[in-house]
């Protein structure tokens, strides 16, 4: 059994035992082998994003091994691309018109919401402003469905909340 040897090795064995809850990873361990599935190899290539290690989600189906995905790591050059605040209409995705092809009496019943109970007293203040940069920062949490002459369309809408 071959062991983790250069810092990207043992960098991305750290984040493979931390994601797929080990102790140990081998040079010639499968990812996938391991346990691995897609969900989780999106969070172990955030998690190696974060520290400086670019892969891609199509890295790790290619390269499943540690080894093989430790020689691919920084090979790609990481692409800043700053985003402003997404405003205006956008089109609607496929299944989006699909839903709203069904003509449903009471769409609005297909909301989700949540409910959460807190054991403590609780800054409202501080709630709305977490809940506002959270709004903020996710375009698709500003999304607003309307009907027009042309049919639906979704229009981001501005992050303003009322608690």
């Amino acid at each position: 059994t071959r062991h983790p040897h250069s810092p990207t090795e043992q960098q991305l064995a750290q984040i493979w035992q931390r994601v797929l809850n080990l102790d140990s990873i081998a040079l010639d361990d499968n990812f996938f082998a391991l346990g691995g599935d897609s969900i989780l190899a999106i969070q172990a290539i955030a998690q190696a994003n974060a520290i400086g290690l670019h892969l891609t989600p199509k890295q790790i189906f290619q390269a499943q091994t540690l080894a093989e995905l430790a020689a691919l790591a920084n090979t790609i050059e990481a692409i800043a691309a700053p985003q402003g605040k997404v405003t205006g209409a956008v089109p609607l995705t496929p299944i989006q018109h699909w839903f709203f092809e069904q003509n449903l009496a009471d769409a609005h019943h297909w909301n989700q919401s949540l409910l959460l109970e807190v054991r403590q007293a609780i800054d409202l203040k501080i709630l709305a402003r977490s809940i506002a940069h959270l709004i903020a920062h996710h375009d698709a949490l500003r999304l607003r469905f309307h009907v027009s002459e042309a049919g639906w369309q979704q229009v981001h809408a501005d992050s303003q909340i009322c608690l």
